[in-house]
């Protein structure tokens, strides 16, 4: 058994450990708030995104990612047309280089918040010192621009107003047709409904088609807006395709109308020349023939057809209207041992012949010059 002095050095110790520890503990945080060395909080910076609207944001109100929160706005600032929302993100969620952002609320009365579109999976990621575009944020309609929508939806099914107000019974004339038509066929809808059923079968069973189905719809929907200019350039075209064949069936139409009033008259003409038009043919057939197979020589004499017709007219003078023929007259040449007896005697009818000539050499005479001059003619 422990004795009463026993008991009181031991509950002295107990207060005075105690006591330490609460020094121990004063003194660690008095220290870590003078030096800010410790610090549990999460690392945060910002992410700032461009919206159509902020209504029913605002600051204080939560970042998510897949439902889980992951930042707060900061700061809201009209930009021009558009909004933008500066929002803490935590450092450690890692953001793709094409992530979106939409404002969401869970039901009418409550606040929007900011959703990422998708989580980082590989690849580049985003740039948190731009903003995400605004091509790549969505913001749902309000609920007067549902309201506006479903009044121009309504209008348009009643109808345009003329100038006394009054509209034309277009739904009620629609719906009655449609009961007119279905009237007397209810045994065959309930028929219909009941295969369609059988067909469809537990939808728990095709759960897991219909998400593939909706999965498959959704990448095709998106393949249409990713490559939508060259959709519209396709259908632009095929427009005025569509354009181009309409007119040209028209023109068709017209050329087929005017074959059918010029084929009678046609008819008889060819019956009632029929014997000269076929011994016409036979006459044309062998010429033809023979200008086939000598296709090549046509196309020659064709190729130069535009040669001799600009030689034709450089040969022709316009100021003295008359064609520009030069002539000149032939010559011969005499090779001898005595050119210079020759030159004497051809220089005594026409003196072109140089009297020093050596031996071998070639002399060259006018012939006309020489005949004439034979004649008497100097």
């Amino acid at each position: 058994m422990r004795t009463d002095a026993g008991k009181g050095v031991l509950m002295r110790r107990t207060v005075l450990l105690g006591v330490s520890i609460l020094g121990i503990v004063a003194l660690t945080g008095s220290a870590a708030s003078a030096s800010g060395v410790i610090d549990f909080s999460t690392r945060t910076s910002a992410v700032c995104a461009e919206f159509t609207d902020a209504v029913g944001l605002y600051e204080g109100n939560s970042v998510t990612m897949l439902g889980v929160v992951v930042g707060t706005v900061e700061r809201i600032e009209s930009s021009g047309d558009s909004v933008v929302v500066t929002m803490d993100v935590d450092d450690s969620v890692r953001l793709p280089a094409d992530v979106g952002a939409v404002t969401l609320s869970s039901s009418i009365v409550t606040d929007r918040h900011v959703e990422f579109t998708e989580p980082y999976r590989e690849g580049p990621e985003l740039d948190r010192t731009n903003c995400i575009p605004l091509d790549r944020t969505r913001t749902p309609l309000g609920i007067s621009d549902t309201l506006d929508a479903v009044t121009e939806l309504a209008s348009d099914l009643l109808g345009p107003a003329d100038a006394t107000g009054a509209r034309e019974d277009i739904l009620g004339d629609t719906l009655r047709s449609v009961d007119g038509s279905l009237r007397g066929s209810g045994a065959q809808l309930n028929a219909a409904l009941k295969q369609l059923a059988e067909l469809v079968g537990e939808p728990a069973d095709r759960d897991t088609t219909v998400r593939r189905l909706i999965d498959n719809l959704d990448g095709l929907i998106d393949t249409f807006a990713v490559s939508w200019p060259d959709v519209a350039k396709l259908l632009d075209n095929l427009k005025a395709g569509m354009i181009t064949l309409s007119e040209f069936t028209q023109a068709f139409g017209g050329a087929v109308l005017l074959t059918v009033d010029f084929i009678p008259p046609l008819v008889r003409t060819i019956a009632k020349y029929d014997d000269k038009v076929y011994a016409l043919a036979d006459q044309l057939i062998p010429v033809v023939d023979v200008a086939l197979g000598r296709i090549g020589d046509i196309k020659d004499i064709l190729e130069q057809v535009p040669t001799v017709s600009d030689n034709l007219t450089t040969m022709y003078d316009s100021d003295l209207q008359s064609g520009r023929l030069i002539y000149h007259p032939p010559r011969f040449e005499i090779d001898t041992n005595s050119p210079n007896e020759i030159c004497a005697l051809l220089n005594t009818y026409s003196p072109t012949c140089s009297a020093n000539q050596q031996r071998g050499d070639v002399i060259d005479v006018g012939l006309v010059q020489l005949i004439l001059g034979s004649a008497g003619w100097r």
